[in-house]
């Protein structure tokens, strides 16, 4: 076509040019049209095939956009009956030359450009209630939408929002009623502490209430892990079994922030062996660690296992750090400085006890998200590092976006 243009355009420059000046008009005329028709063409059926399975396909986008839906389904029926009629010419210029057919382009075009903007708009709205949909593609939003008085359907796509569940158990006829979630890795969390959830009304108020209920139950369970740890009178290598993976990470780590604080209070009551004494006792707690993953287990223990010998090596590199810098105040940067979980009444002591996380200045209400049973990677002096600007960042209310080669821990980091 640009070959035939630029071949019309040099006879109109042409000095014989009034002997055939009607012809060489009327070409230029017409393969402007045939130009003109193709890229509209274009525009229209790239439109067309993307929201045909939308506002055809789709009983929930039916329901909610009903004027839209029906202006859709009137320049479908149009749209194929001009490609019926372009067809059946099959000479592109005779068919781009029909009266009226880039008037018809156009004015679909428009059309569908509103429909384009209803459907956007009707995405946001859901996306503002449940904002995890904003990282689903479009064609899943509308699949979980459409299918959202079928939760056993939703089900299917949990994992795209919640990235650490892998599947719901759901109960009922029909199913709609989760009574426990399962990790990419086989960990199964019944919602035995809180009970069960019923999955009604709209997809995005129960997916809301689905997250709140996790949280919920993860945080009434890590109260009774913590509760079974510090009262139960059991060796941890007993305890530790009877737990979630996540919540027993957690609770060590709130153990060793608050066996360390302690262990300062008492170097500055003048024992200041204090601190010698703790670390001797995480070697011994690491060693029969060791000595429980060398055992005879199932896949999950063994992983559960080696993540907490992969966070309490840190912890016990940290305190060995301690003592040989001589640090014997809990207000010293080396200790402020780390990464601490404490189990507190925080920041009103009426306040039920609760998950924070402490870095310097910065402090952070643990948001239990189930995350599964997945390995761990080795915490070096760089992730400490890390751990400070990244807490920093979102305690001034800053973004953080580590970079660096591959395999360094970037993205578990953060």
């Amino acid at each position: 076509l640009e070959e035939n243009q630029l071949l019309v355009q040099g006879m109109m420059a042409s000095k014989y040019l009034d002997t055939f000046e009607e012809q060489v008009t009327r070409w230029q005329r017409e393969l402007s049209n045939v130009s003109d028709v193709l890229t509209m063409m274009s525009e229209v059926q790239r439109r067309w095939a993307y929201l045909e399975t939308l506002f055809i396909g789709s009983d929930e986008v039916k329901k909610e956009l009903p004027e839209d839906a029906d202006r859709f389904v009137g320049i479908d029926d149009k749209f194929k009956v001009c490609l019926k009629g372009i067809g059946e010419v099959k000479n592109a210029v005779v068919a781009s030359n029909r009266p009226g057919l880039l008037d018809d382009l156009n004015d679909m075009s428009d059309k569908l450009e509103l429909c384009e903007k209803a459907l956007a708009d009707f995405l946001e709205s859901k996306k503002r209630i449940f904002p995890r949909f904003y990282f689903v593609a479009t064609a899943m939003l509308l699949d979980i939408l459409s299918n959202g008085n079928r939760p056993n359907i939703v089900a299917q796509n949990i994992n795209a929002l919640l990235q650490g569940v892998k599947s719901l158990e759901l109960s009922g006829d029909p199913p709609s009623v989760v009574e426990s979630m399962t990790s990419n890795e086989g960990e199964v969390v019944p919602f035995s502490k809180t009970g069960a959830l019923p999955l009604t009304g709209k997809v995005e108020i129960y997916l809301n209430d689905l997250i709140n209920k996790m949280r919920d139950e993860l945080r009434t369970q890590l109260g009774l892990a913590i509760k079974d740890y510090r009262t139960g009178g059991r060796k941890r290598s007993e305890w530790l079994f009877d737990h979630v993976a996540q919540l027993v990470l957690v609770t060590t780590q709130i153990e060793w922030s608050e066996n360390t604080e302690t262990a300062f209070d008492k170097v500055e009551a003048g024992d200041k062996s204090a601190m010698s004494t703790y670390s001797k006792e995480q070697i011994e707690m690491l060693s029969d660690l060791i000595v429980l993953v060398q055992g005879k287990l199932e896949s999950l223990q063994r992983r559960k296992i080696m993540n907490m010998i992969t966070l309490e090596t840190h912890s016990r590199d940290i305190n060995l750090m301690l003592i040989n810098d001589k640090v014997v105040s809990k207000e010293n940067f080396k200790w402020m400085g780390q990464l601490k979980t404490y189990w507190i009444n925080y920041p009103d002591p009426n306040n039920d006890p609760d998950c924070w996380i402490f870095n310097c200045d910065a402090h952070f209400n643990y948001s239990y998200e189930y995350l599964g049973n997945a390995g761990r990677l080795v915490i070096t002096p760089l992730t400490d590092r890390i751990y400070t600007t990244a807490t920093q960042a979102c305690h001034l209310v800053l973004g953080c976006a580590p970079a660096g080669p591959a395999g360094t821990g970037k993205t578990e980091t953060t």
